[in-house]
């Protein structure tokens, strides 16, 4: 049964801690220490300083998923990992980074509609020795996917232009993984002088004028949605007065003239129609990666264009989508592979540089462990933690039949685990303990 909170959470939660509770002193330096220091790896300084808050803002954010106020939101984000998984190629075509600000910044609760990304700049707000976590927080609750296209790229830079409208704006990148002339549909944060991708972007396969199309689309159907309300009677509209409605409607127009035209744009970028309306674009429309960010084909409301849909338009119908077209041919999307009609040795190198893709996640800070590293949490009390990620990664890989023979045992001895088969993998009438 849904709770109806007339109280903000923000306001309920600010009776019981501070900003200084929720971030001591030490915790920026201890983000900031995690991070890394050498080698190809390593961040400038913007960058570094830049992740350090956003690690530490996503690791408290996570942990107000715990709260009493935030109960549901936390039973849903476990719906959401069962329904789709998560952890980019080639466990899930959606990312861990973005299932986790999908969580805390996308999915309103109660009267206030409130995020716990909302609620943590709010309760951080007024101390100025956390101003610029506060800042963070408030970027990330105020973000959003939004369309790019790439006009330069190097390593750690890059140059995107909006494709809503607006100046072109100079990226820094936790990586280098963009190309000029993709289009993406990225998350961008402005924090101190910058602006910053920390997500993996996904590439978009349909062209920039289907994308726009569709961005129209989405801007005439709430158009007319709003319209339709106007003209509906509202409870006790009966009872005004002549004068008093003429005053109701001159408000409303008033309202519409200061409403952004793109709000309602922003709005479905943000929201969806929905928690899983993203979600179920990203998995309908996967059609390959390139270095570890997806390709998605199509756009969301033609199913026709969605390789994964069940209305995708099939061989020998008529001509498809652009966008399909442009999949198909892509030579960087990375088709499926048969892995029956390759050689031994060769299934051997694919399934080792696989599991060379997962260990590198190994060191790499999970804001669902309090930005711990896996392997730090696997050599913690909290090792329970690591074992269920573990038989996750198994389950969500050998979903696909191709991925059945695949030994996963040396990422457990990797972690100094001992290695706990998924019930599927026992032998007949042995049973699972767990």
């Amino acid at each position: 049964m849904a709770i109806l909170r007339l109280e903000p959470i923000a306001m309920e939660l600010g009776k019981h801690t501070s900003p200084a509770l929720l971030f001591p002193r030490e915790a920026l330096e201890r983000s900031t220490r995690q991070l890394p220091h050498g080698g190809d790896e390593a961040w400038p300084p913007a960058m570094r300083d830049f992740m350090a808050h956003y690690t530490e803002v996503a690791r408290v954010g996570h942990g107000l998923l715990e709260t009493a106020a935030f109960q549901q939101l936390a039973a849903l984000s476990d719906e959401l990992e069962e329904e789709y998984g998560s952890g980019g190629p080639p466990m899930s075509p959606v990312y861990d980074s973005y299932s986790v600000q999908h969580i805390l910044a996308e999915v309103p609760q109660g009267l206030a509609r409130e995020t716990p990304y909302s609620v943590l700049a709010r309760l951080s707000s007024g101390d100025d020795a956390r101003a610029r976590l506060c800042e963070m927080a408030y970027a990330l609750a105020d973000s959003h996917l939004d369309l790019y296209r790439v006009l330069e790229a190097e390593s750690a830079r890059a140059q995107l232009l909006p494709l809503r409208g607006g100046e072109p704006l100079t990226v820094q990148l936790s990586g280098p993984f963009l190309r000029a002339g993709d289009v993406l549909l990225a998350r961008v944060l402005a924090f101190g002088d910058g602006h910053f991708i920390a997500d993996s972007p996904y590439r978009l396969a349909a062209s920039e004028r289907e994308w726009l199309d569709y961005v129209q689309r989405v801007r005439a159907r709430s158009e007319a949605a709003r319209a339709a309300g106007a003209q509906r009677a509202r409870p006790g509209e009966a009872r005004l007065t002549q004068k008093q409605l003429a005053r109701r409607r001159k408000q409303q127009k008033q309202d519409a003239t200061q409403r952004s035209p793109d709000a309602d744009v922003v709005a479905h970028l943000k929201y969806g129609e929905g928690p899983r309306f993203w979600l179920e674009f990203i998995m309908d429309g996967y059609a390959g990666e390139r270095n570890g960010i997806v390709l998605l084909a199509g756009v969301p409301d033609r199913p026709e264009s969605l390789p994964h849909h069940p209305g995708y338009a099939a061989a020998g119908d008529a001509p498809p989508p652009t966008a399909r077209a442009r999949a198909a041919n892509d030579a960087e999307a990375t088709p499926p592979l048969d892995l029956g009609a390759l050689p031994l040795e060769v299934v051997q190198q694919l399934h080792g540089m696989l599991l060379d893709q997962i260990k590198r996640r190994f060191d790499v800070p999970i804001p669902a462990f309090q930005g711990k590293t896996l392997r730090q949490v696997a050599r913690s009390r909290s090792s329970a933690e690591a074992v269920s990620w573990l038989q996750e990664q198994e389950r969500i890989l050998k979903r696909n039949p191709q991925l059945q023979a695949l030994d996963l045992r040396p990422l457990w001895q990797e972690l100094g685990l001992e290695y706990q088969a998924l019930q599927t993998d026992l032998p007949p009438g042995v049973n699972d303990p767990h």
